[in-house]
Order: structure tokens, then sequence, then C-alpha cells
């Protein structure tokens, strides 16, 4: 499994040690006192392809979820737990106007790389914030709590 990110022109993979899972705390490696996070989506992929035009992405895809990227200037955007993804995944017709970016999206990064099952694409939709040890960092849709978890 690949973990695509995406934040504007900028496309790179993290491996999939990156997953910080079932809301356990984020620990800021030592020696920082804050963190940078962003929040976006997650788009899970269903099959196989590489060079798969726009028009043809949704069939790659059918689910979405939020995702959280944690990261710091000074370290590698690779690291171990840096990116939280909600457990659970909602139809992409939930989460209207994101359709056509995401195929588009599919289409760039198939160009360069194939992509398979379970690969994960986390397209960034906020802002930067910070964060520091105590922070809890929440997200959710529709009143739908999909991320809780605290930063230690």
């Amino acid at each position: 499994m690949k973990i695509i990110c995406v934040h504007d022109d900028a496309i790179y993979v993290k491996p999939d040690t990156a997953l910080l899972r079932e809301n356990r705390p984020f620990y800021i490696p030592t020696p920082l006192t804050e963190i940078r996070y962003r929040e976006g989506i997650v788009v899970r992929v269903d099959r196989v392809g590489k060079c798969i035009e726009a028009r043809f992405a949704q069939r790659y895809y059918h689910e979405v979820g939020a995702g959280v990227e944690l990261f710091a200037d000074e370290l590698p955007t690779w690291m171990d737990h840096s990116l939280a993804v909600s457990p659970e995944f909602v139809p992409i017709g939930d989460v209207p106007g994101k359709s056509e970016e995401i195929d588009t999206l599919i289409h760039r990064i198939s160009q360069y790389m194939t992509l398979k099952m379970g690969d994960l694409i986390f397209i960034a939709t906020a802002p930067f914030r910070t964060a520091k040890p105590g922070d809890r960092i929440r997200t959710s849709h529709y009143k739908q709590n999909l991320l809780d978890f605290e930063i230690r």
C-alpha cells in the first residue's frame, strides 16, 4: 500500500508506517516543541490502474475519509505516524464538489505510478495550523466525529 499526498502542485509518497491508527496519540519527536498539521480528504483506491484518463477515474474509487497530515520542517515528510486517517469512509456522493478534483488528481498521479487496491491519496484541503503537546485535533463530517486524537 502506498500513501500518496497532494498539496498544491506537489505529489509525494509516504510508507504505510506513516499511518496513525485508531485515534492514538501523536508524539512530537524530540527536540521539537510543536508540529504543523493540515486537514484533508483521503481517497481509497479500489482497483489497479496506470495512465488513467480523468473521465474514467471514478471507476477507481468510491469512498473518501478524513485525514490529518502532521509534519515539521526539520523532519522528513515520511516520518512514522504522520498521517491520521479516519477509520470510517463515506461514499463519494456524500462529499459534494470533490469528484472532478479527485478525477484530475488520479489522472496526474497515474501518469507516474501504478495505483493499486488499498492505496490512499491524501488531498490537503485546509491551511497549515500549529499544535503543541496537550492539544487535541478533531475532524468531523456532517456532525459525525471522524478523527479525535491528542498531541503529546
